[in-house]
């Protein structure tokens, strides 16, 4: 805020005027054709990997092909990794996400949509897939029901309270490997 006492009342009246507001924001990661469309997302990497150009990318930086990643390249053949294994490939590369603004937002996603609140990890990719996978199958996560009149209300939010704040730690304990090495290993939090 403004130190000079006159702009910074101007400017906690303006803020208070918008405080209380909605987001709403140009910029995002859902395709309009899937609201216009109201189908609902198949599975978690359908709505929170393969729409986020900055997981993919961070996947990738570490050693991702983009046929890990359920994408095939320009001019490649050959499989393409189904989404649970992209699944569970964001699963193992979890540790790469600390201190990262991607990893606060997902954690945030999974925590306030889907009750999950333990971190993401390779021993638990398949349960927590199939667990988003079944939530999304209900019609309140279909995307129509938040467009239109509807459109100010948030997606549904459990009941469960927010899980506490994990401990922090150092950078210099946190650093992600190279691209193409495995994960850190060690706690996620």
């Amino acid at each position: 805020m403004p130190v000079e006492p006159a702009v910074r009342e101007v400017a906690l009246g303006l803020y208070r005027q918008v405080a209380e507001l909605p987001l709403i924001s140009p910029h995002g990661h859902v395709d309009a054709a899937v609201l216009a469309d109201d189908r609902a997302y198949a599975d978690p990497v359908e709505l929170l990997v393969r729409p986020d150009h900055y997981v993919l990318r961070l996947l990738h930086a570490h050693g991702a092909s983009y046929a890990d990643l359920g994408f095939r390249a320009p001019g490649e053949t050959g499989p393409v990794a189904e989404p649970r294994e992209v699944w569970r490939r964001l699963c193992r590369y979890w540790p790469v996400f600390r201190g990262t603004v991607m990893r606060l937002w997902l954690e945030d996603e999974l925590a306030s949509l889907f009750a999950i609140t333990e971190p993401l990890t390779e021993g638990t990719a398949d349960e927590t897939y199939d667990h988003i996978t079944a939530e999304l199958g209900s019609d309140q996560f279909r995307p129509g029901r938040y467009t239109g009149a509807s459109a100010s209300k948030s997606w549904p939010r459990p009941t469960r309270p927010w899980p506490p704040c994990p401990p922090t730690r150092s950078f210099a304990t946190t650093r992600p490997g190279k691209a193409g090495s495995s994960p850190p290993s060690g706690p996620t939090w």
